[in-house]
């Protein structure tokens, strides 16, 4: 990879910087705090997208500029590509991030993360390993000489990038726990796999032995089964044979009962012949009383009597009737004045209402006007009341334009945020000023040579550096006092505007004017509503005048109800009556009285005697019992008749019975014989049921486990999943297990030591024989243990001298860049001469003029450093410079 130009634009202090680099030795000269540094930051961010201490985008970006730029240009064999990456503010706190890569002028890449996938495919090595071997950070020259022996194998580490394989081992041990501990969760589901698979198995082996068995209580019951049919026939027959005699008992009994009944009936019929020699002088005795003899003529007597009684009670009724028509009559005339004033004042109420009904739209119009006005004084009170609350809670708090206000706020804050910004960068800036102050402070005290260019100075010409160096501190420091001082007055002045602004955007900032506006809105309606009340309010007071008087006749005629209700009673209930037809019917009911009287009369005279009514009730009874004795009379010879035939029924019965008797003791005769199989057949039977009961419970006891093996198969369905994940669980913690063991120490980090101690020990052999320096040979063991040998004895690293240690360090950084790359093609170094003495920088200028320069070794340097003495040894050399603020750079 050869660099070959760079284009900063809005980046850091650069405004707009382009570098063209070519092969050879580039040296980048300026004073500390003039932007070096910032060409390494764009280039990292152009290729990587990385910031300075993980410092955020947007402070990349040149202050007082809304965007930032680098653009940088390589080639690899004959490919030339093209990278860019922008960053811009979008709004107050947005960033906007552009990107893309070009190969040949033709696009392979866009966007931040697609261009930086990229840039790893195109240098085949990883981001780290890349930085780490390519870039030379400032103090890190003598890092794989310096420190302890395990910082020293830490640093190799980091840059062959073994470091990054004991990372990507720790993770995946992070992830062998993580799946260990997700496999816990699993382990239930295993043993109860297990422990279902086992209890299947017990079912089916309970269901072999029971198969079993249930074969041979099969092969019993048919044996059973048949001997019992041989028995049947007799069974059945002794069954039919008891049916028989309960059949024939039966019979029996009936007869008997008939013969019973027959007897009694017998007896009966005798008792009614002896009581008939009675009925002839009970006939006669009956037909001689004068009650029964002229029935008739006192029937027509008590119909009469009857009639009588109904007349007498219906001349009560009409009497009663012509007294309470007479005593209404006179209660009408009493109230009918009231009535006429009653009817006076309706049709009156009738003509107010009238009046009312016609001016009523008016009023109506009227009185919703004044509810409507009353009812805007209510709101707008409320409305003014909540105005003022709201007021009250936004403070002093300008509400009149908040649409503007808010404007403003937001303008100002985005102007104090960007202020914000700029300070934070000049703090940083003055920071790093005061750190290299510090730097050339402590270098200079007991020394007598001038940190920057290494002539020798007095100490006077110290004192007044010293003097110099601190004021300039100083200065810094006040300046530092003031950013810091303004940072925090402008966090007071963010945060007060924030609460401002943020109370402008609260619900009760956005109700005022919604409020102002309703309650002036509510005001012109009120005004529009009582001028246009006055043209309705004659109507109105017309209206109120007719309400009046309706309500005073509505009040007479509630008084007047209760007498107007009994005026319509009385005149009602009068027409509902002729007093002419009751007066015509209580005359008719008279006379017809008096002719039923005389009938009476006449009828008592006939008889010599006046019935007694209750003696004449039982005319009736004598004449049932008349005709019941004549018909008992008639009944005799046929009750003769039917005693004969009673008596031939009994002797017939009494021979069936006597058949009934001999056939039931031949049957019980027969069922003596057969009760013998009946036992036998009752104990096979329940031999035979029993043997039944035991081959269901089998046959159930089958069918219930097979229903548990279907519940296990269903459970062990439902847990195979889990089941399932845990032996990929355990089959990727074995295959995790193998990686982890290969990407740790012992595994391919093992290998990768020993190829690079003994690639890295020759490859720093043959720098350190360019160098012509006097060792006899060098070795770096597995563990990154650096030995030197010299003049036959091996030599402590500390023992070395400055330039000695100089061209180990350079010859080191060369082999492992070399080792990790393939090749070395460029080498970038930022102030590689820091903390350097003199002589150790003038080692360092030797091995660069006589060693590095040309392509032999390494094709292309870029050496960024302070001591401009080293562009004597540059094939090309640039200066950084700043004015105002803004870096230049100066091609040499």
């Amino acid at each position: 990879m050869i660099i070959e130009s760079i284009h900063l634009k809005n980046f850091l202090s650069h405004e707009d910087s382009e570098i063209n680099f070519d092969p050879g030795i580039n040296i980048i000269t300026g004073k500390n705090g003039a932007g070096k540094t910032s060409i390494l930051d764009a280039m990292k961010f152009a290729l990587f997208s990385d910031s300075r201490n993980n410092e955020k985008n947007i402070e990349m970006i040149k202050k007082g500029k809304k965007n930032a730029e680098v653009t940088i240009t390589f080639r690899i064999n004959n490919d030339e590509y093209e990278i860019f990456r922008s960053l811009g503010i979008k709004g107050s706190k947005n960033l906007e991030r552009l990107s893309y890569a070009k190969k040949n002028g033709l696009l392979i890449a866009e966007t931040y993360e697609g261009v930086t996938s990229e840039i790893s495919k195109i240098l085949n090595v990883s981001k780290d390993v890349f930085k780490n071997s390519v870039f030379v950070e400032q103090g890190q020259m003598d890092s794989l000489i310096s420190g302890t022996p395990k910082e020293r194998k830490q640093v190799f580490s980091d840059i062959i990038g073994l470091t990054l394989l004991s990372k990507n081992a720790d993770k995946i041990g992070k992830i062998i726990g993580m799946l260990r501990s997700e496999s816990e969760q699993y382990l239930s589901s295993e043993l109860k796999i297990d422990t279902y698979k086992e209890n299947i198995k017990n079912l089916e082996n309970e269901n072999q032995n029971i198969a079993r068995e249930l074969e041979e209580m099969k092969n019993t019951e048919l044996a059973l089964k048949e001997e019992l049919n041989g028995l049947d026939k007799n069974i059945k027959e002794l069954n039919g044979l008891r049916e028989n005699i309960k059949f024939y008992e039966k019979r029996r009994a009936d007869i008997e009962n008939s013969i019973e009944r027959i007897k009694n009936d017998i007896n009966k019929l005798n008792n009614q012949l002896s009581e008939s020699a009675n009925l002839s002088m009970e006939i006669k005795k009956i037909e001689e009383n004068p009650y029964y003899s002229m029935r008739k003529i006192m029937d027509e007597y008590f119909i009469k009597k009857r009639d009588l009684e109904k007349l007498q009670k219906s001349i009560s009724d009409i009497s009663s009737k012509i007294e309470t028509y007479n005593k209404n009559m006179e209660n009408l005339k009493a109230v009918e004045q009231r009535h006429k004033i009653y009817e006076r004042n309706k049709k009156l109420l009738d003509e107010k209402k009238s009046l009312m009904a016609q001016n009523e739209v008016n009023f109506r119009e009227y009185e919703h006007m004044l509810y409507r006005i009353e009812q805007i004084k209510n709101q707008q009170k409320s409305m003014v009341i909540q105005l003022n609350s709201l007021k009250a809670r936004l403070g002093n708090i300008n509400t009149d334009n908040i649409e503007e206000e808010k404007l403003r706020i937001g303008n100002h804050m985005e102007d104090l945020e960007r202020e914000k910004i700029s300070i934070k960068k000049d703090v940083a800036s003055l920071n790093r000023d005061n750190i290299e102050l510090q730097q050339n402070i402590n270098t200079l005290q007991g020394k007598s040579v001038c940190p920057l260019c290494g002539s020798k100075l007095t100490d006077d010409h110290i004192k007044n550096i010293l003097n110099e160096y601190n004021l300039k501190r100083s200065e810094n420091f006040q300046r530092l006092n003031k950013l810091v001082e303004r940072n925090q007055e402008i966090d007071n002045e963010l945060k007060r505007l924030k609460t401002v602004h943020d109370t402008l955007n609260s619900a009760d900032a956005s109700a005022i004017p919604a409020l102002l506006h309703d309650i002036s809105v509510m005001t012109s309606e009120r005004d529009k509503l009582t001028g246009e009340m006055e043209a309705f309010k004659p109507q109105y007071d017309a209206y109120k005048q007719l309400e009046a008087e309706v309500k005073a006749l509505e009040a007479d005629i509630n008084a007047g109800e209760r007498a107007e209700e009994e005026y319509n009673r009385l005149k009602g209930f009068l027409e509902s009556m002729d007093i002419n037809e009751l007066n015509k019917e209580f005359n008719n009911y008279n006379n017809e009285v008096n002719e039923i009287i005389k009938n009476l009369s006449d009828i008592e005279g006939k008889l010599n005697f006046v019935p007694d009514y209750n003696v004449y009730n039982n005319t009736y009874d004598l004449q049932s019992r008349l005709k019941k004795l004549m018909d008992d009379e008639k009944l005799e010879s046929a009750i003769r008749a039917k005693i004969d035939m009673y008596k031939q029924n009994m002797e017939s019965m009494e021979e069936d019975l006597n058949k009934i008797i001999r056939d039931l003791k031949d049957q019980n005769d027969r069922i003596r014989l057969l009760e013998n199989d009946e036992n036998k057949y009752a104990e096979l039977r329940a031999e035979y049921d029993e043997l039944s009961g035991k081959i269901n419970l089998a046959i159930a006891k089958m069918d219930t486990n097979n229903l548990q093996k279907d519940h296990y198969n269903l459970e062990i369905k439902k847990y195979s999943g889990d089941y399932e994940r845990l032996k990929k669980i355990r089959s990727a913690i074995v295959n995790l297990e193998k990686i982890r063991g290969a990407f740790d120490v012992n595994g391919i980090q093992a290998l990768i030591r020993k190829d690079a101690s003994a690639s890295i020990t020759n490859l720093t052999r043959k720098y350190l024989m360019s160098f012509n320096l006097d060792f006899d040979d060098i070795s770096i063991d597995e563990n990154f243990n650096i030995k030197v040998s010299q003049n036959s004895m091996e030599q402590t690293l500390e023992s070395l001298s400055g330039g000695e240690k100089t061209a180990l360090a350079i010859a080191l950084r060369l082999s492992v860049a070399e080792y990790v790359l393939d090749r070395i093609s460029t080498v970038i170094m930022d102030e590689p001469t820091n903390f350097l003495d003199e002589d150790r920088r003038n080692n360092l200028k030797d091995i660069i003029q006589y060693s590095l320069k040309g392509e032999t070794n390494i094709p292309q340097m870029i050496i960024i450093t302070h001591h401009s003495e080293l562009t004597s040894v540059a094939d090309n050399s640039y200066e950084v410079v700043k004015e105002n603020g803004t870096s230049h750079v100066i091609s040499g």
